[in-house]
């Protein structure tokens, strides 16, 4: 028999709930955020364990610490509902969602193995977006006095110059925010270093892809852990945010023998919205790279192509980035290296 077991996890508390099969309550609990006191719990309840818990910052050391004594373990980004909140509902709406099937949006989670790249993008990406705001922190500091300044600045000579067309007490600032700007340079060099030595299989296969380089593939691994969690490229589109969302009113209508027919009319709404921003970014990035760098590419044709047709340049990259991630996903399922020869330049159009 089944038991469904939901937990509301808290940096100090734990609650959590169990369930029978039929959806009565067995067992609740407050525990203290501590993993033997929890594991205990869990191995206490009869087989087979169901568990299912929210996903936020202690959902992965919850997932390595529950996975090896359950039977499923459910990760779920919690729906919006109104009315009375607290820990012991939501502990219980966790369990009940299990138990019904109702947890529509659940979230991957890897197992430790990819737990060192991760943590390597996790901190190059971090740093990096630390920098870009250093930089526009720095930068404000001169355009609030109408000194407009360039790259140059951002530099530890250029910015020297620039340091005397201020008044004392904005130059007292810009130089405190500079020292910030040049540590963390340091820092992200570092990490950028760190990210392009990772050693691993599956980057060095997607290192061959067009517009794919060392930085991205390992961004594409370290995010995604594994192909097989897709079906299909349109599955994948969706989770880098590179799907089409389409609104249809009114869908059916009668023919002219008076039979119903489905009608085509659709209108697009945009790209969908709930998905995962570094591999839009990473796709996005590479279809602007490799126009840039490779014109003879049989992609960057087929996206002139589309331009010339009257396509918008934007919807024309899109299309290339869907392409490059189809591509992608291919490569990594079927373990092969990117071959230009086996692509055509309009296959897997938006």
């Amino acid at each position: 028999m089944n038991r469904y077991i939901g937990i509301d996890a808290h940096d100090k508390s734990c609650t959590a709930v169990v369930l029978d099969e039929r959806g009565s309550e067995m067992k609740r609990a407050v525990l203290e955020t501590n993993g033997e006191l929890i594991r205990d719990f869990i191995e206490q309840v009869p087989r087979a364990r169901h568990v299912a818990f929210e996903e936020g910052n202690l959902s992965q050391w919850l997932y390595e610490l529950i996975e090896p004594v359950a039977q499923v373990v459910v990760v779920f980004v919690p729906p919006r509902r109104s009315g009375p909140k607290d820990d012991y509902r939501d502990a219980r709406s966790a369990a009940e969602g299990l138990r019904t099937h109702a947890l529509e949006r659940t979230v991957f989670k890897p197992t430790r193995e990819l737990a060192e790249l991760r943590c390597t993008v996790r901190a190059y990406r971090a740093l990096g977006k630390d920098l870009t705001r250093a930089k526009i922190r720095l930068n404000s500091v001169f355009r609030s006095r109408a000194v407009f300044v360039g790259d140059e600045v951002y530099g530890k000579k250029g910015r020297l110059e620039a340091l005397e067309q201020l008044p004392v007490a904005e130059r007292k600032l810009a130089t405190a925010f500079g020292e910030e700007l040049d540590a963390l340079q340091v820092l992200f060099r570092e990490r950028t270093k760190a990210l392009k030595s990772v050693r691993n299989e599956d980057v060095a296969r997607l290192e061959t892809a067009p517009g794919i380089g060392p930085v991205r593939a390992t961004t594409i691994v370290a995010v995604v852990g594994t192909p097989d969690r897709f079906r299909t490229t349109r599955q994948f589109w969706s989770y880098c945010g590179l799907g089409i969302v389409s609104h249809s009113s009114s869908d059916w209508t009668r023919d002219s023998n008076g039979k119903w027919e489905r009608t085509t009319r659709q209108s697009a709404r945009g790209l969908n919205t709930n998905r995962n921003a570094s591999l839009k970014e990473v796709f996005k990035g590479a279809a602007l790279t490799l126009i840039g760098s490779d014109p003879d590419h049989p992609l960057v044709q087929g996206y002139r192509r589309r331009v010339a047709q009257g396509m918008e340049s934007n919807l024309a990259r899109l299309t290339m980035a869907r392409q490059l991630a189809a591509i992608v996903l291919a490569m990594w399922k079927h373990k092969e290296d990117y071959d230009p020869t086996r692509h055509s330049s309009d296959k897997t159009n938006a």
